[in-house]
């Protein structure tokens, strides 16, 4: 699944993830629960797990029923050694209809 979130204009002017997510910062509060778990899932492939945690949970915050997010956050809280809170959240995923 392709998030419109993740479709950077070429013209944006940021040859950089960061320089995009801070150029889009002063946006934040317009920002939809999909973009926020899209930018949980970059934070975790730079490997700042502390930081995608934090946008999986702004995600749930907007949209509670976001299964992604709640399965996002379950497998970096893995990563975190977090297991009672991991098992948590993809229980929550699994009761949305995520499925693995």
């Amino acid at each position: 699944m392709v998030y419109k979130s993740l479709l950077i204009d070429p013209h944006f002017g940021h040859p950089n993830l960061f320089g995009a997510w801070r150029e889009i910062k002063r946006y934040a509060h317009r920002i939809d629960a999909d973009a926020w778990s899209n930018k949980g899932v970059s934070f975790g492939l730079l490997g700042k797990f502390e930081r995608a945690v934090e946008c999986f949970e702004t995600a749930i915050r907007i949209d509670a029923s976001n299964a992604p997010a709640w399965y996002n956050k379950g497998m970096t809280q893995k990563v975190l050694r977090r297991n009672d809170e991991a098992e948590t959240a993809l229980a929550r995923a699994r009761e949305l209809g995520y499925q693995e």
